[in-house]
């Protein structure tokens, strides 16, 4: 009798504190992401940093940010060694967990050059071409645009893009509005470019599948509505002039609400 008295004690005991190492563990957020001025930088600054802090922060959640590039920064969420990546297109292929709204919405545009321009017929254009994007875009990108097929290719940073289109090496770059436009104020050669939008890009904070990233994801999607449409969330687009980014999401939960 004595020694089931001690195996109970021992599970209520072992309970206890494995319930509270788990809320002491949420104490702090792990976050990642990409060296993507203004929206992540790697000095933990950026709009969508600077959302996430506005989130977590209110509920008594310390934030710790690391910057990676994209694919080890995605592998760390799915290994579950941090528990978020903020700015991610959704990807059936990675063994993440999405918030159920996008943090930030903007459109997709193919960029091509100006002697291309009178063969511009939408996205049609596009099919049986050659087609350039960053490392990640092009598996979910593929998904944005099941009626088309086209060539694909991934390089590793807009730069590299942009000079396969000015060398001819590609027929078309596609990128989000707001990455393309911040390239064209360090990379001259963006400016000769034309841009036709193709859609809208959902944009999310992807979860670890672990205990942690799913507590977070109930937190981030109970909290997430509220702050998009407080005067913070505007404030915070609008100290990293990024109103167009703003206005674009806000329209867009506009129109999901009503």
């Amino acid at each position: 009798m004595k020694n089931v008295f001690k195996i109970a004690l021992f599970i209520c005991i072992t309970t206890h504190f494995s319930a509270q190492s788990q809320q002491t563990a949420l104490s702090v957020v792990n976050v990642v992401g990409e060296n993507l001025p203004p929206f992540t930088l790697p000095d933990g600054s950026g709009q969508q940093f600077d959302v996430v802090r506005a989130i977590f922060e209110p509920l008594n959640l310390s934030v710790a940010i690391e910057v990676y590039p994209y694919k080890r920064a995605v592998a760390l969420v799915e290994r579950g060694d941090a528990d978020m990546m903020i700015g991610m297109l959704k990807d059936d292929n990675h063994q993440l967990s999405y918030s159920a709204y996008p943090h930030d919405v903007d459109i997709l545009i193919a960029i091509f050059k100006e002697n291309n321009v009178d063969k511009w017929q939408g996205i049609s254009s596009l099919h049986g071409k050659n087609v350039t994007m960053v490392t990640g875009l092009s598996k979910p990108i593929k998904a944005y645009l099941p009626e088309v097929e086209f060539d694909m290719s991934e390089v590793g940073t807009r730069e590299q893009a942009i000079s396969k289109l000015k060398h001819s090496r590609t027929d078309y770059m596609i990128d989000s509005e707001g990455s393309y436009l911040t390239e064209m104020t360090e990379n001259a050669s963006a400016i000769n470019f034309i841009t036709k939008p193709i859609g809208v890009l959902q944009i999310h904070v992807a979860f670890a599948t672990t205990d942690r990233g799913q507590r977070l994801k109930t937190l981030w999607d109970k909290h997430f509505i509220d702050f998009i449409q407080s005067d913070k969330a505007e404030e915070i687009y609008r100290k990293w002039h990024l109103s167009r980014e703003y206005n674009n999401t806000k329209r867009f939960f506009a129109q999901q609400l009503n």
